[in-house]
């Protein structure tokens, strides 16, 4: 009390009526505004506001470092030191094309007086006719729009590649077999080797044989159209869908069909990278096309053949298939340079397959108590991952989740859903094999294995026997 009123009380004053100066509390705080701590403080506490003050801290106990946080600050450094590099290959390239306009200029005079000389040869082969631009009068932005409009290019629904269930086949027996089955592991370190480092990167593209078609096949549930869009979003692609039933109704007759893949093709460039989707691509080369598709997806073979030997750069043309052998198959893969087959799960797959949806549909209650995920795992052999997800969809519905309490999820209840479901066909699994089977990879791959099982020694043999072939021919000879 006796503090609080000496701070209270007013200056006294002397009889001239000047004021006495205030005592100064040693003990209390003061800061100096012109401190050069101070701004450092401020900083210090608007980074602990924007990371840490509202973030949730129960599940880290051990109190262990965040992965993105160091990311983030190491991103800043890596752009920094990019666009350093981008300036000077970009200087680099301005220089290159200045060269070549000032060459190109010097070699047009040459060109014309060599004309006069009158090498008809020489001209017959510069004339070819260069192609005409059907829409020349128009700009990308409304091309752009009326593809929008068309509902051919669209927004990929985001996916990343973490984001699927994925782990290595450790019970395949690989030592038995000559060509050993890619497993879902395989299949992710391929996708990005192929798709996803060429679209986003120029530099890394030089090291990786660069592939602007790829057909993807398997099975119906595999995964196919995720694994489309996981490619579009981890490289910020835009994405072009000419898939047959996409573009029904749209463009009609031949004009209409031309018009269409200039339009894509043209935006596809200058928006690079682009990515070109075609699904059930097999229905493009059918022999046959069944009377209940009315897509007509024949119509855009011809010129599809044309645009996709012209593809370079930054866009990729993807199919996709369930049924790659009910097709003209030589027309197919002259189209989509690269097959990747996209397998089954496998056991170590499958287990966590379902470990994952059991909990995402049955949120934070779902317990594994009661139910035997080894035994569902071996049930669905011949089931792919779409299945598995739509199983456990059926199984865990919201009336379902309300009664757990009093009766807990059970093996049993799944088994029974699964003896509802169609697994995957024996005979199609074999075809897939033998189409996997007889791509050119492949086929070198079992040439390769074929040589290296023949024996050293009859090789020495017809090596030796080839050498006396030679002496007595050459004998006959003299």
């Amino acid at each position: 009390m006796q503090e609080s009123s000496k701070k209270n009380a007013a200056p006294k004053k002397t009889k001239k009526g000047k004021k006495v100066e205030e005592e100064v509390d040693p003990e209390e705080f003061r800061t100096d505004k012109d401190s050069k701590y101070i701004p450092l403080i401020k900083t210090g506490c608007g980074m602990y506001i924007k990371d840490w003050k509202y973030k949730n801290e129960k599940d880290n106990f051990a109190q262990k470092h965040d992965s993105e946080i160091i990311k983030n600050d190491k991103r800043r450094e890596v752009e920094s030191e990019i666009k350093v590099r981008v300036v000077e290959i970009l200087k680099d390239e301005l220089k290159n094309l200045k060269l070549a306009l000032e060459s190109g200029k010097g070699k047009k005079k040459k060109k014309g007086k060599k004309g006069k000389k009158g090498k008809k040869g020489k001209k017959g082969k510069k004339g070819k006719k260069k192609e005409k631009d059907l829409t020349a009068g128009r700009t990308i932005e409304s091309l752009y729009e009326e593809l929008i409009q068309a509902g051919i290019i669209q927004a990929p629904t985001e996916l990343h590649l973490k984001d699927f269930v994925y782990n290595y086949n450790i019970l395949d027996s690989s030592t038995d077999k000559k060509i050993v089955e890619p497993c879902l592991l395989d299949l992710h370190q391929i996708l990005t080797e192929y798709c996803i480092l060429p679209l986003g990167f120029d530099s890394i593209s030089d090291a990786i044989p660069k592939i602007n078609s790829i057909l993807l096949f398997g099975p119906k549930g595999v995964g196919k159209n995720a694994y489309v869009n996981a490619i579009a979003t981890e490289t910020g692609a835009t994405l072009f869908n000419l898939s047959p039933r996409n573009t029904m109704g749209q463009y009609p007759g031949k004009a209409g069909v031309v018009k269409m893949l200039h339009m894509v093709f043209k935006v596809a460039e200058a928006c690079a990278p682009s990515i070109i989707y075609i699904n059930e691509a097999e229905m493009v080369f059918a022999k046959k096309v069944p009377k209940d598709n009315p897509s007509d997806p024949k119509r855009i073979k011809k010129l599809l053949i044309k645009y996709a030997k012209k593809l370079k750069g930054k866009i990729l043309l993807i199919g996709t298939s369930y049924k790659p052998w009910d097709c003209d198959t030589k027309g197919l893969l002259s189209v989509f340079k690269k097959g990747i087959m996209i397998p089954k799960p496998d056991y170590n797959t499958r287990y966590l397959l379902w470990k994952y949806y059991i909990k995402y549909f049955g949120g934070e209650w779902s317990s594994l108590k009661y139910i035997n995920l080894s035994l569902l795992t071996k049930l669905t052999d011949k089931y792919t991952a779409g299945a598995i997800k739509a199983l456990c969809e059926r199984v865990i519905t919201d009336k379902r989740i309300t009664t757990n309490k009093m009766k807990p999820l059970n093996t049993q209840e799944f088994i029974m859903q699964i003896a509802e479901m169609i697994p995957i066909n024996n005979d199609d699994e074999k075809q897939f094999k033998t189409f996997f089977e007889k791509l050119p990879i492949q086929k070198r791959r079992i040439a390769s294995f074929a040589e290296a099982d023949e024996d050293p020694k009859n090789k020495k043999k017809d090596a030796k026997g080839g050498k006396k072939d030679d002496k007595s021919k050459k004998g006959k000879k003299k």
